[in-house]
């Protein structure tokens, strides 16, 4: 009782409040590891089957996580450690020692938390604040699943730019920009919204081929339309025992998380100079992840349904 009205009373807490009490990871985790003993957390996480679904923002997150909490004997979150993973997110960046640390000394500490206070034997988290922590995750649980989970970003541009999610950084958190010796850190500052939507989305995907890479690309738009391919790419390398009547009904509901309307323009819409500079920027990340100039953005619920042969799983 007492830890659901804690939860509840950090729920109504204002966004400046949470940043702050976000930044003092470091003294939580302290705190953490005094009172818990690192080998029973370790030997807790090698027990129990962890996986990650880590893309970029506006991906299809929280629909995810949503359908596949729904397995019997699991624990699947979205975003969890939001408000610290965002907040660390730069400098992991910038300092894979400093990603480690974070992981190592934090995250790991928290995700076991969770699992003792669930007994679930199932863990998951399909996150996107997660994407610059890749490699310090696989290197602290090398036994985990991770997968790269991807939505077009001839869809997923204009769905961040319609939340402004690239420049909502500058407010809410740690932003993100080309770091020196990218080659748009120079002209960063000049760029329209449109190309530092596109940048966005290309440097998230080039980070996770990186730092993920060999690990499979979950393609949001298949998750929709193919129950076989979520089983095939997803639900048995893990084990869920997520049903095709479970799978149905999370997706014919519009996610939560959905734009309720466009005041941008969506890829049908755009220009041809404005489709020239998405490929220019997005296109070798975006067929390196699988899609062709064929593949168009998803159109909700009309096609939902449509079980069409999909190519094997493409690995990072």
């Amino acid at each position: 009782m007492m830890r659901r009205a804690l939860k509840f009373l950090y729920s109504k807490t204002p966004i400046w409040f949470r940043l702050k009490y976000s930044k003092q990871w470091r003294q939580r985790s302290a705190v953490m590891r005094r009172m818990l003993d690192e080998q029973d957390v370790d030997a807790c996480l090698r027990d129990t089957t962890v996986f990650f679904l880590i893309g970029s923002g506006r991906c299809g997150t929280q629909l995810i996580s949503s359908m596949l909490n729904k397995s019997s004997d699991s624990l699947v979150l979205h975003e969890p450690c939001r408000f610290p993973d965002v907040g660390s997110r730069h400098e992991a960046r910038k300092d894979p020692a400093f990603a480690r640390e974070y992981v190592e000394t934090f995250r790991k500490y928290e995700i076991y938390k969770k699992i003792r206070d669930s007994q679930c034997r199932y863990f998951g988290e399909v996150s996107s604040p997660l994407r610059c922590l890749g490699q310090a995750l696989k290197n602290a649980m090398p036994h985990g699943h991770y997968f790269i989970l991807v939505r077009d970003g001839r869809d997923g541009v204009p769905s961040a730019l319609n939340r402004q999610t690239p420049r909502r950084g500058k407010e809410h958190h740690t932003p993100i920009y080309p770091l020196p010796g990218d080659p748009y850190h120079d002209s960063w500052n000049d760029m329209s919204p449109f190309e530092q939507a596109c940048w966005w989305w290309m440097d998230a995907y080039r980070m996770m081929l990186d730092h993920l890479s060999g690990c499979p690309v979950v393609h949001f738009e298949w998750v929709l339309k193919d129950y076989d391919y979520l089983k095939r790419v997803v639900l048995d390398p893990v084990g869920l025992d997520l049903t095709r009547e479970q799978w149905k009904a999370s997706v014919t509901r519009k996610s939560d998380n959905a734009a309720r309307q466009y005041v941008v323009k969506k890829w049908q819409d755009l220009e041809p100079g404005e489709r020239d500079t998405f490929d220019r920027i997005c296109g070798d990340v975006r067929r390196q992840l699988g899609y062709t100039e064929d593949d168009m953005p998803l159109q909700w619920g009309t096609d939902a349904f449509d079980n069409s042969a999909r190519p094997a799983p493409v690995t990072s």
